[in-house]
């Protein structure tokens, strides 16, 4: 057996990483969510109580924070130019 996990070392974005490449794949390859596409039925991400749907909002929530992250740090190296 390989080494122990330290569960303490896993965070939050590393977690929505294996979400997004690992467990929602699973879903969306499904069979049952094929038909569902085959038959025009949508899923809202926001309104959807599912699992699946707690997931991909999960995602969606990952990459605004991205988005934030990056900002936040083009903003703080502007101000620590101008001091």
């Amino acid at each position: 057996m390989g080494p122990d996990l330290d569960l303490d070392k896993i965070t939050p974005e590393l977690a929505a990483k294996i979400v997004k490449h690992f467990i929602l794949p699973m879903f969306d390859n499904a069979p049952s969510a094929k038909v569902g596409r085959r038959l025009g039925h949508k899923q809202s991400i926001g309104n959807s109580s599912s699992i699946y749907g707690e997931l991909k909002l999960s995602e969606k929530l990952n990459e605004t924070l991205g988005v934030v992250r990056n900002e936040v740090m083009r903003l703080t190296g502007s101000l620590e130019i101008e001091a």
